[in-house]
């Protein structure tokens, strides 16, 4: 009896080898556009990474451009050109910020690619207070202690407002002669379902849909062990744009199904046309846990 199981199963594993194929996909030659990425904002100076989009089946990295024209318009008049630097990004030379309130165009050029554009705006930061924070408030499901951090806002009137909350850690250390400055992001969660939220690794996603106008106390919970290591905790709350809001949604996706065999393909949300990228607005504003 156990020859015979033997003899059907080897001849199954045999069936089964001998009906693999081969399939060569015949993709459609990729002709490349400009990816222009810019997260602006009203406290830092203009800055910008141009590259290429490379062909599914490409074994190289990112194709950086270093001879694109790159201009900020606003009012369709130009405000700012920038220039590229050693670290591969388009900067304002002249060290112009956007102004908060206002509304800008970013106009994109190379040798061989069409002109590409986006716009958006520079929104105006929101300032938490009441800034609380309490230890050990509860267990969760797989029994880990979570700690509470809490603060409240007061949300700009008649207009759609989207908030980004990062929470991470900075650690500093000596690595081959060199101070490296390394941000870790923390586990973040939310108990308080009016809020709408959505979180990803470090980061809580909402808008103001349920508080336009008005006072919120925004609530999340963080692993207690973070704290407890005497490292600083910091948090950024970050009035961003719809273009930065829908991007950032679909980059968490789209991390999340990297490691899912399983998920189904995921595109990052652009606002540059005809090209790919994003040219986003956001205000933040920094807090160190208490």
């Amino acid at each position: 009896m156990r020859l015979q199981r033997y003899l059907i199963g080897l001849f199954l594993l045999l069936l089964f080898l001998s009906c693999e194929k081969v399939i060569t996909l015949d993709l459609p030659a990729h002709e490349p556009v400009l990816v222009v990425n810019s997260f602006f904002s009203p406290d830092s100076i203009w800055r910008a990474r141009v590259t290429a989009s490379q062909a599914i089946d490409a074994s190289n990295g990112l194709k950086e451009i270093s001879d694109a024209s790159v201009q900020i318009l606003e009012n369709g008049m130009p405000v700012d050109t920038l220039v590229h630097d050693s670290a591969d990004l388009y900067v304002s030379k002249r060290g112009r910020k956007p102004v908060a309130g206002h509304a800008y165009t970013l106009r994109a050029s190379a040798p061989g690619y069409a002109e590409v554009q986006g716009s958006d705006i520079a929104p105006r930061v929101v300032i938490p207070y009441n800034l609380v924070f309490k230890d050990s408030v509860f267990v969760d499901a797989i029994g880990t202690y979570q700690s509470e951090f809490s603060f409240t806002i007061r949300d700009w009137p008649g207009q759609h407002n989207y908030y980004i909350l990062d929470m991470y850690k900075i650690y500093t250390y000596l690595w081959d002669n060199r101070l490296i400055r390394q941000v870790n992001p923390i586990d973040v969660d939310t108990q308080d379902p009016l809020l709408d939220t959505k979180t990803s690794q470090g980061q809580a996603l909402f808008d103001d849909a349920t508080f336009d106008g008005e006072q919120r106390l925004i609530k999340v919970s963080l692993p207690t062990a973070y704290h407890q290591e005497n490292d600083t905790i910091y948090a950024r709350l970050s009035v961003v744009t719809e273009p930065c809001f829908r991007y950032v949604q679909t980059m968490a996706k789209y991390r999340t199904a990297s490691w899912d065999i399983f998920a189904e393909p995921v595109r990052l949300y652009s606002n540059m046309t005809p090209g790919m990228g994003v040219f986003a607005g956001r205000a933040g504003y920094e807090m160190i846990l208490p």
